[in-house]
């Protein structure tokens, strides 16, 4: 989350990081925008580094998907660095709703369901 003023910052901290700067959107390649970039190259972080190098770059951003904890605790991932930006919960709350899942404030009802973790009964409920 803060994905924007997270890109900013490690453009500006990273010099030796490459961002894929064409069809991308707060340090994230079009390609893994709003998916867990983990997930989509199959848990093969090898194969993940190498798309990211095609892609022109060697280093990304990530909103969605955890980070490869048994990876980083196997020591299987000694040329990657994790940046966290943890950001004020209820903030993120409210981001969230009103840029992803805006569904969920069309009424009251709604509200309630996403808050109980239900907002698939929804319908059409993601809103990027």
């Amino acid at each position: 989350a803060g994905g924007t003023s997270l890109c900013s910052l490690l453009h500006a901290a990273l010099l030796g990081a490459d961002f894929v700067e064409e069809r991308s959107e707060a340090c994230q390649p079009e390609e893994w925008k709003l998916r867990d970039a983990y997930a989509v190259m199959g848990h093969n972080l090898t194969l993940l580094a190498k798309d990211l190098r095609i892609l022109g770059g060697n280093a990304f951003a990530q909103e969605y998907g955890p980070i490869p904890a048994a990876a980083v605790l196997a020591h299987r991932m000694p040329h990657w660095v994790f940046v966290t930006h943890i950001r004020d919960p209820w903030s993120r709350f409210w981001s969230q709703l009103r840029h992803e899942m805006a569904t969920c404030l069309s009424s009251m009802e709604a509200l309630v369901a996403c808050v109980d973790g239900k907002h698939e009964v929804l319908g059409m409920w993601w809103s990027p």
